[in-house]
């Protein structure tokens, strides 16, 4: 299974939630900050499939606990390192 660069990673997340100073990291249960609402899950959608070309739904999202349950479920359906 191919890996993310766990920065980028975070990096990216961290603009979805529209975060100017974070201290998030991969065992942050993500949908316990004050910050997230509807439109941060729709971000995270779409900077899974902008970034990785993996596609994430909301219940994808439900299913995950912390960023890295998030960062395994995308790992997980990345294509084949060639």
């Amino acid at each position: 299974m191919p890996a993310i660069d766990t920065a980028q990673f975070l990096d990216s997340i961290t603009d979805a939630f529209d975060l100017r100073v974070s201290n998030l990291g991969l065992s942050t249960p993500f949908r316990q900050l004050k910050e997230w609402d509807s439109m941060v899950s729709v971000s995270i959608v779409a900077a899974a499939y902008a970034d990785y070309d993996v596609q994430v739904s909301g219940d994808d999202l439900l299913s995950c606990n912390t960023l890295g349950d998030l960062k395994q479920l995308i790992e997980s359906r990345l294509p084949p390192a060639p």
